[in-house]
C-alpha cells in the first residue's frame, strides 16, 4: 500500500465510525456566522474586523467543530462542505446585493464575482482544515493520564 493509498483511500469500517453530526455542527457555525455578517454592514465594523471574522474566526471555529478521525481526504471534503460552501454562498449573496444597491449596468463587474467567490471559498476551507488538523496534532501531543 502506497502512501497516497493510506491518505486517500478510507476503509469502510473507518468510514462508518466517523461522526457526521460533528460535520453539521461546523456547517451550522459557518451558516450562523456568515448570516450575521450578511445582515451587518461591514462598513460599520471596518474592513479589518470583517476580514478577520470572515476569513479566520468563523472558519477556525467551524474547523475545530468538525470531527477529525478520518483520512485527510475526508477532512478536506468535510471542511469544504461545512465551511467553504457557506462562505461561497455568503460571498455570492453579498456581491449580488452590492450590485443591486449600486444599480450598475447589467453585466458590469459581474465577471469578477466567480474568481473572488472561489478564492474566498478556498481561503475559508484552508483555514478550517488547518484548525482541524492542528487540533488533532495538539491532542496527540498531550501526555496520556
Amino acid at each position: 500500500m502506497t502512501k497516497s493509498d493510506r491518505l486517500f483511500k478510507q476503509p469502510v469500517a473507518t468510514r462508518a465510525s466517523l461522526s457526521p453530526p460533528r460535520a453539521w455542527i461546523g456547517f451550522l457555525i459557518a451558516a450562523v456566522g456568515y448570516g450575521i455578517l450578511a445582515f451587518r454592514s461591514p462598513g460599520a465594523w471596518g474592513v479589518g474586523l470583517w476580514a478577520t471574522l470572515a476569513l479566520l474566526i468563523i472558519p477556525i471555529l467551524g474547523g475545530l467543530a468538525i470531527g477529525g478521525r478520518g483520512y485527510i481526504s475526508w477532512r478536506i471534503a468535510a471542511c469544504f462542505r461545512g465551511i467553504g460552501l457557506p462562505m461561497a454562498v455568503y460571498t455570492l449573496i453579498g456581491a449580488f446585493i452590492a450590485r443591486h444597491r449600486v444599480q450598475s449596468a447589467p453585466g458590469s463587474g459581474m465577471e469578477a464575482i466567480l474568481p473572488i467567490t472561489i478564492l474566498y471559498c478556498l481561503a475559508a476551507t484552508v483555514a478550517a482544515l488547518a484548525a482541524n488538523l492542528l487540533r488533532d496534532l495538539a491532542a496527540k501531543r498531550q501526555p496520556s493520564q
